[in-house]
């Protein structure tokens, strides 16, 4: 009898060591899986986070061209040369506004090669191997392999689209006595606007054709331009005054 009890001693005693082991498994999976959703809703988090932000940028670089263009269309006259505007305060953000004319950019569908090697050489970049096939800037890139820095230089330079009018070189260069015009129905304006944040530059190119009447004007290109290298410089040649 005694051993016999001594036997089922043991077994109480091996099956509470076993709930014991069992419970401190337990334990240790529910701290691990606390850690792992705390980290997972934290990393959630901070992505919803940077979605946010990008899309109110979005909105804010839009609502500023926006503003911009409704001035235009009320018969604001433009400047001639690239102008960097005065910076706009919306949503909290500063953001910087430039437009330029694309009658002073070089277009690669009507112009020549050499003066395509001349504008790209302008921007920085070097001048492209063979004939250029693309019938887009953005196309035109990719082909290229382009950075979305030196696509954001290029576009000061190129464009897409100027045709049927010609190239002005008053347009890149200006002069005192033309500095400002009105635009009227069929004229193009490029805006850019840019917006600095933690990971970088926020670039946004725009083309519009003004139509006159009350639709004012239509978008003909919308590229937006993520920099992340901001060493990049480009050699842009425009007014800030």
């Amino acid at each position: 009898m005694k051993r016999r009890a001594n036997k089922v001693s043991a077994r109480a005693r091996s099956r509470e060591g076993y709930v014991a082991l069992l419970a401190v498994s337990f334990a240790f999976a529910l701290v691990t899986l606390g850690t792992a959703l705390a980290v997972s809703l934290r990393g959630y988090l901070a992505a919803a986070g940077r979605t946010e932000r990008a899309i109110l940028d979005r909105i804010s670089m839009e609502s500023a061209a926006a503003a911009h263009l409704g001035k235009v269309a009320a018969g604001e006259a433009v400047a001639v040369r690239p102008l960097s505007q005065a910076e706009i305060l919306l949503n909290g953000r500063r953001i910087a506004l430039e437009t330029s004319l694309p009658d002073g950019k070089r277009d690669p569908s009507t112009d020549t090669s050499a003066e395509i090697s001349e504008a790209f050489a302008q921007a920085g970049l070097t001048t492209p191997v063979g004939p250029l096939k693309s019938t887009s800037l953005a196309a035109l890139s990719e082909s290229e392999k382009l950075s979305s820095s030196q696509e954001d230089c290029l576009r000061r330079w190129v464009t897409f689209g100027r045709s049927p009018a010609p190239y002005e070189p008053g347009a890149r260069q200006g002069s005192t006595e033309d500095e400002v015009q009105g635009l009227s129905a069929g004229d193009q304006l490029d805006l850019r606007l840019s917006l600095r944040g933690r990971q970088g530059v926020s670039v946004l190119w725009l083309r519009v054709r003004m139509v006159g009447g009350n639709e004012g004007w239509v978008l003909h290109d919308y590229r937006p331009l993520a920099r992340r290298n901001l060493l990049v410089e480009c050699t842009v040649g425009v007014r800030t005054d």
